[in-house]
């Protein structure tokens, strides 16, 4: 989702900034719900350097003990080794042809390759990929507050962030199909004056 770059100099949409925090909640989740190779190039990038941040800032308001603290700080470096991992793995194994912001092939689709033929892989990361951190929150919640309660917040960040990305496709879809109109509408009001030519 980018902003809008017509020289006007727009300041950034509420949407925007929304879908912005939602990708710094989620990449310390997705760097374990995806598979290593398969992420895009440039789809961690700014999100993964805004979560580092933003996990720091979560940390201080939720861990109330010094063991609460401690388990977000293993979460945050397994999360940093995650994350070198997808890093090394996919400039080694990435397609040339994969999309530079694709999100990744879902673990879950790995894992359970029936889901994925019968279902798809939006379908994974819209309902199964949340399904599965609300089970996992409900149990880590009870274990480390801190993490649980990141896990439980993610279920709706990771949903979030997938319906925005819908809506800007949709509008993306609808621009282009509205192009092909008026390129249709032109090409016909003109054709004469082209064949007089």
């Amino acid at each position: 989702m980018n902003a809008a770059s017509d020289g006007t100099n727009k300041s950034p949409s509420p949407i925007l900034w929304l879908y912005v925090f939602f990708r710094a909640h989620n990449v310390p989740l997705e760097v374990f719900l995806r598979k290593p190779g398969s992420v895009g190039r440039a789809y961690f990038g700014y999100a993964g350097l805004m979560s580092i941040f933003w996990m720091a800032v979560f940390t201080i308001y939720t861990s109330h003990t010094n063991s609460e603290a401690r388990a977000m700080e293993i979460f945050f470096f397994a999360f940093l080794a995650s994350a070198f991992y997808h890093a090394v793995t996919g400039a080694l194994t990435r397609p040339r042809h994969l999309h530079s912001s694709y999100m990744g092939n879902s673990v879950i689709g790995v894992v359970w390759p029936w889901l994925l033929q019968k279902r798809g892989e939006l379908w994974i990361k819209k309902y199964a990929e949340p399904a599965m951190l609300l089970i996992l929150g409900l149990v880590m919640v009870h274990i480390s507050t801190p993490i649980g309660s990141y896990l439980l917040f993610g279920v709706f960040t990771l949903r979030g962030a997938i319906l925005l990305i819908e809506r800007r496709d949709r509008l993306r879809t609808e621009a282009m199909n509205d192009a092909v109109i008026e390129q249709r509408y032109l090409h016909e009001m003109y054709k004469p004056y082209m064949e007089d030519r």
